[in-house]
């Protein structure tokens, strides 16, 4: 029994002594592995901001109405015109089309928490009816757009909002596109220019 006692404990410590060596060895190893490791190259291209988007120009129609959207992501200005001709006359050469209808202005209306026309706050769905419903002016209709472009200023601009543009619309405008827009788009509308 006592040999066998001595046999275990023996053999425990040499387990013992041959861990703590090889544990040793390998940590000074490691250790001295990785003190060897240094950056080969200095890489200055690896953005570590945010690139702004291109500049782009969108005619978003609405039923009967055509808005150009002029999204100047350099002087983080967005013009807005009114259209009865075409774009270009009015020095715009339009990017994307977007086929909408006026769900889309009820949608953003609802987005930012309503607006307010004359004394009454109104909702997307009132909006919506009034104008599919009733003869609205262009001076109506461009009080509604001022009211949404200063409602996403201030509530901003999400990704869902983006989504529900393209998937409503008949658009050329992809997502992968134009994701990189939503952080832009509420600083934009600050600084709203409307065009005649």
């Amino acid at each position: 029994m006592i040999n066998l006692l001595d046999k275990i404990l023996k053999t425990l410590v040499v387990s013992i002594i041959f861990g703590a060596s090889v544990f040793t060895v390998g940590y000074f190893f490691l250790d001295s592995r990785l003190s060897e490791k240094e950056v080969s190259e200095n890489v200055n291209s690896v953005p570590y901001y945010e690139a702004t988007p291109q500049n782009t120009c969108l005619l978003m129609r609405f039923c009967e109405d055509e808005v150009v959207l002029n999204l100047d992501f350099n002087e983080k200005i967005i013009s807005i015109a009114f259209i009865n001709e075409s774009p270009e006359r009015y020095g715009y050469y339009v990017d994307y089309t977007l086929n909408c209808d006026y769900n889309t202005v009820g949608y953003f209306v609802d987005s930012i928490g309503g607006i307010e026309l004359g004394d009454f706050r109104h909702t997307g769905v009132q909006i919506t009816e009034i104008l599919e419903y009733t003869n609205v002016s262009d001076s109506q209709k461009r009080e509604i757009a001022e009211k949404i472009i200063q409602g996403i200023a201030k509530a901003g601009f999400t990704k869902e909002s983006l989504l529900y543009i393209i998937n409503t619309s008949e658009t050329d405008l992809k997502f992968n596109q134009c994701f990189s827009w939503v952080d832009f788009i509420p600083e934009l509308c600050k600084f709203p220019r409307f065009v005649n």
